[in-house]
């Protein structure tokens, strides 16, 4: 095999590579699933494969040195970015493993709850508190999530209906229904926790992405917290990762 075929091979497999990059992005899509995650990963990957095979045309354009100015400012903005996403994965995995030890006070972070059942995502957040729960029978659980305009009841109620069907007591369980995000979900847990006297630490329960974000709101809220996290389904984990790199960098910064 000579070079050209060599290179000729050698740029399709990285043409589809990439576009099995941007098939990760894009199948949360229709799932319904749209946000700065998949956004990011599909233009990344999407521009990536476009270079790939127009690789003789992106060569001569490359030539005009403006062209490869802008090439290089645009690559270089690139790596720092990707290195700063490696090093907020690093933080956002120790997170998601900070687990509890001792009595607790769990707070469950809601995710979108479709009919009368709690969507992939809740459902596995339900299902990590409930393991919790009844393995330390002295724990309670804060079930916290308003109600979107497009859900039929609150996500603390679904929570609140999962939980109790599993055989866990209503007397452990609280209902926050007035939150719409993070921020007010740890606000509004805070104050009834405040409240209620509750003893023991302060674990939330959410996805693994999130842990990491949802422990720096606390934190400047006053609250130390450990992590209870919940798997991702695969397909669904890189469009949220990515959009939690974004949100931890958003906090760090303000």
């Amino acid at each position: 095999m000579d070079i050209s075929i060599k290179g000729t091979v050698f740029h399709w497999c990285l043409f589809v590579l990439f576009v099995i990059g941007f098939g990760v992005f894009l199948a949360p899509v229709f799932t319904g699933i749209l946000n700065i995650g998949n956004t990011v990963g599909m233009l990344f990957f999407g521009i990536l494969a476009a270079v790939t095979l127009f690789w003789s045309r992106f060569r001569q354009l490359m030539e005009n040195r403006f062209f490869r100015a802008a090439v290089i400012v645009i690559s270089s903005a690139a790596g720092v970015l990707i290195l700063l996403a490696l090093i907020i994965s690093a933080f956002m995995v120790r997170a998601a493993n900070d687990k509890p030890t001792g009595e607790t006070t769990l707070i469950i972070l809601g995710c979108r709850v479709k009919g009368d059942h709690p969507s992939l995502m809740l459902e596995k957040r339900i299902n990590a508190a409930y393991e919790y729960l009844a393995e330390n029978p002295e724990a309670v659980a804060i079930l916290s999530g308003g109600q979107g305009s497009d859900e039929i009841m609150s996500e603390a109620e679904c929570m609140y209906r999962e939980l109790t069907k599993k055989g866990i007591s209503p007397d452990r369980l609280i209902k926050e229904d007035k939150s719409t995000n993070t921020y007010e979900n740890i606000r509004n847990s805070k104050a009834i926790i405040d409240e209620l006297e509750l003893s023991g630490g302060v674990v939330i329960v959410t996805s693994e992405f999130h842990q990491c974000r949802a422990q720096m709101i606390a934190g400047k809220q006053g609250i130390e917290t450990k992590a209870l996290s919940a798997h991702t389904a695969l397909f669904l984990l890189p469009t949220y990762w990515i959009r939690d790199c974004l949100g931890v960098a958003y906090e760090f910064v303000f």
